[in-house]
């Protein structure tokens, strides 16, 4: 299993995992196929910033909402008439996810981070969104109509 993996790794390098890092293990642990993971805590960090593992931790969030959306399938759940609540719902859980995705992420890539918000149409300017309050699942009003936009993150083609 990749997560036991990664914490054995983890301690082996003598770098001990975060209480939040052991919780998404031991949620993982439980049930693997589950990607919905709901972690209700907040925890007030001091000291210097570790950018690289800010950064990780973000891409985690990203691959795991990916994960959710690929499970899901909405494109297909589209096509069937009768399950527009279905559809609604995993909508808007993907849209609330980059909605604080975009808060997280403002400090380290502040022209994404914006571009994102903008497409989100959330309506109150990013830079007044303050962490913890702002990243409350459930900021994000139901029914808020999204704005097409370019790719946030274009995809590189290697020759």
């Amino acid at each position: 299993d990749e997560v036991l993996t990664t914490k054995s790794a983890a301690q082996s390098r003598g770098t001990p995992l975060t209480w939040f890092q052991e919780r998404l293990w031991f949620l993982h642990a439980r049930n693997p196929e589950d990607l919905g993971y709901n972690i209700p805590i907040l925890l007030a960090l001091d000291g210097p910033l570790n950018v690289a593992a800010l950064q990780s931790s973000l891409w985690t969030i990203v691959d795991r909402l990916n994960g959710y959306l690929v499970e899901k399938a909405p494109w297909k759940i589209a096509k069937e008439e009768g399950r527009r609540d279905e559809l609604a719902s995993i909508l808007y859980a993907g849209a609330e996810a980059l909605r604080i995705l975009a808060i997280l992420v403002e400090p380290i890539m502040p022209s994404a981070a914006e571009r994102l918000w903008e497409q989100l149409a959330v309506g109150e300017p990013l830079m007044h969104q303050r962490v913890p309050a702002s990243v409350r699942w459930g900021g994000l009003k139901p029914g808020t109509a999204t704005m097409k936009g370019g790719s946030l993150f274009p995809r590189v083609e290697n020759d």
